[in-house]
């Protein structure tokens, strides 16, 4: 469980660095936005579905591990 956790935190965080990657000139406000619309599209698929308690955990821990991003991103933006 650890190790899935962990490999889906490098996921989430490699997604975020191909979009950087894909977009060079975004802004930070575009990447929290991006990041925002990621999350947000998570919550709907974990809200609007009746899936295994399998995929429920990995939806939920996406969520999280954006959110983390989001908020690295964004602390990094003020310093």
């Amino acid at each position: 469980m650890f190790n899935r956790t962990m490999q889906n935190k490098i996921n989430r965080a490699n997604q975020i660095l191909r979009d950087m990657d894909r977009y060079p000139n975004m802004s930070v406000e575009g990447l929290l936005y991006l990041i925002e619309c990621k999350i947000e599209g998570e919550k709907i698929c974990y809200f609007s579905t009746s899936l295994a308690v399998q995929m429920l955990l990995e939806l939920y821990d996406n969520r999280d591990n954006l959110g983390m991003l989001q908020y690295l991103v964004c602390d990094d933006s003020k310093a």
